[in-house]
């Protein structure tokens, strides 16, 4: 039911796709994403769908391929955990699969196209079958697929060299004493090939990069800082609470007890840990920038609370119990709403489009037409809209597009899904002094974002705004067209 959904009513968004309808739509090749300026290096990000494209280019043979990673991922680890753990605990892991694609980073990346933590956890989840199964069968073809996947995943997202690199350089020191011969390959091989994705990277883009680097004009504000703890705390609760916390215990279970390190599964904490730093360090934040670590945490934490009994541990229970409410009114909400936005906006989206395409093209004049809500430098919004104008073929001589605070004396006035305002009755009532509405779109069902962080961000609204930069509370998918009144003809 839930893949099915990747089908219905697809089409493309705001956020991103443009750039597809610049390339892909028109049969041109997609653009590797490499931005050396900012120190973005993600290249094969969206080449799998240009593949694709070569077939069909309807948003529905796309969605089609998100469904079938949905459905592969999820074969490899309900797969894996029952290779591990055993048929007993079956009942848990589909709890913890229904965590994961209920999460809004889950949600995001598959309910898009050009997430590129999408394309890494596919990789990913390949590799870390492979390297697991191949513990025990050390199979050459697990070594040599496991090898290639790991590498593939890395130019998916710039971070997973942590990921494949922390874990194997753990795996391979901690186990160095009891690791056979061909296991220490798969080690070396996997250390060289993120040591190699190091150099590239180094080589094509770092020494390359602009002044300022991606992120790097939060990183380091106390603020920011905070804020991003409780965004990823909201967001994705396990992996900053249930993971550090287990990392702890364990640290100290081998210092003080003297418990012997498990290479592998404390190698997999260990890169998650590093993962999450990483971010922690960069300043920035997404929904779906913790995903990666979702493969690795729950492996180790099936077997370190279950297999091993650290659920017994006071600090566990309290980081678990923690976990668990943060995500059921945090996470899991926000999930449902993240969902339901990313099915509802792309196809209102091209409807109002499709009205403002015949809009701008019957008009006698050249019309300038403001995006509202668009604050700062966020303006990829009114890049999408003009993009997606050109493609429906109209001539940028006929508009022009505007954004920012003021919208005075602009013939249309276009509110979108990516408005920073805060939609609501007195917003409505100073537009409609001078504009009218000639066009509306409206989600048919969207699931509200009940969420702890829109609770909190109404509160910040209301008591402290100077915080919050984004003021649309709701989200919701709806768009609008207003035109200026024109008292001799209104």
């Amino acid at each position: 039911m839930y893949g099915l959904l990747f089908l219905v009513g697809s089409n493309f968004g705001i956020i991103d796709d443009y750039v597809i309808a610049q390339t892909l739509l028109i049969g041109k090749d997609l653009p590797y994403f490499i931005m050396e300026d900012i120190g973005r290096y993600f290249p094969l990000n969206g080449q799998d769908i240009a593949i694709i494209s070569k077939v069909s280019i309807a948003p529905s043979a796309f969605y089609f391929y998100n469904l079938l990673q949905f459905l592969f991922i999820i074969y490899l680890i309900v797969k894996l955990l029952t290779y591990l753990f055993g048929k007993n605990y079956k009942n848990l892991f589909y709890i913890l699969i229904l965590i994961l694609i209920l999460s809004p980073g889950f949600s995001t990346s598959w309910f898009r196209l050009l997430v590129p933590e999408r394309g890494a956890i596919l990789f990913l989840s390949v590799f870390i079958y492979c390297y697991i199964y191949f513990q025990d069968k050390q199979s050459n073809s697990m070594l040599i697929i496991g090898v290639v996947a790991a590498a593939i995943s890395l130019f998916y997202k710039e971070t997973m060299f942590i990921l494949v690199g922390g874990l194997s350089l753990y795996h391979f020191i901690f186990g160095y004493r009891i690791l056979t011969i061909k296991q220490k390959i798969f080690d070396i091989l996997l250390i060289l090939t993120s040591i190699s994705w190091l150099l590239i990277y180094y080589s094509l883009v770092y020494i390359n990069k602009g002044e300022a680097m991606y992120g790097e004009g939060v990183s380091g504000q106390f603020s920011s800082f905070l804020k991003q703890v409780l965004s990823f705390s909201l967001s994705d609760p396990f992996a900053l609470f249930l993971l550090p916390t287990l990392f702890v215990v364990r640290l100290y279970a081998i210092i003080k007890n003297n418990e012997r390190i498990n290479p592998l599964y404390d190698g997999l904490v260990f890169a998650s840990i590093l993962y999450i730093l990483t971010y922690l360090k960069l300043g920035i934040y997404n929904y779906y920038y913790l995903l990666p670590i979702y493969i690795y945490g729950i492996i180790a934490i099936v077997f370190f609370l279950l297999k091993k009994r650290y659920f017994s541990n006071i600090y566990i229970k309290i980081a678990l119990i923690l976990s668990i409410i943060l995500f059921t009114f945090g996470s899991f909400p926000l999930g449902l709403h993240s969902i339901s936005h990313y099915k509802n906006t792309p196809y209102n989206y091209q409807k109002s489009l499709s009205f403002l395409t015949d809009y701008i093209n019957n008009s006698d004049n050249k019309l300038v037409i403001h995006i509202d809500g668009i604050k700062g430098s966020n303006n990829e919004p009114v890049v999408s809209v003009d993009k997606y104008l050109s493609y429906y073929g109209v001539d940028n001589d006929k508009y022009t597009l505007t954004y920012g605070e003021d919208y005075n004396n602009k013939d249309l006035i276009f509110i979108t899904s990516s408005t920073m305002i805060n939609i609501n009755d007195e917003y409505f009532s100073n537009l409609l002094i001078n504009y009218k509405i000639i066009f509306m779109k409206k989600a048919t069902f969207e699931v509200p974002d009940f969420s702890f962080r829109a609770l909190i961000k109404s509160a910040l609204i209301k008591y402290k705004p100077v915080y919050v930069n984004n003021h649309n509370i709701t989200h919701k998918s709806d768009f609008y067209i207003l035109k200026k009144i024109d008292d001799k003809n209104d």
